[in-house]
């Protein structure tokens, strides 16, 4: 849904911009370009997976859910747990 989308907007990109701001701290301190990417990763993974998850777990219940109105959220749930989620694994790449 086009609201869905909207609402990921911003979380989208936050993990991107969190990666390569690092790895640019990590440059400027003299490390080469692979090392700062290989630190990053190893330093960013892992806070931004449970960042990531932890949203992601707020629209499980709407997923599950059988009530009546779900059947009007499950469309925000869905996008917002796909958007996320790629968001995460487009992060290190």
């Amino acid at each position: 849904s086009i609201a869905a989308l909207i609402i990921t907007l911003g979380l989208l990109v936050d993990n991107g911009v969190v990666v390569a701001e690092y790895t640019k701290v990590l440059v400027s301190q003299g490390k080469s370009n692979l090392s700062a990417i290989t630190e990053s990763f190893n330093a960013l993974a892992g806070p931004l997976l449970t960042s990531t998850l932890t949203t992601i777990l707020v629209f499980v219940p709407i997923l599950l859910s059988n009530h009546f109105s779900a059947e009007y959220t499950r469309s925000l749930a869905q996008v917002i747990l796909v958007t996320l989620s790629v968001s995460w694994f487009s992060a290190f790449l």
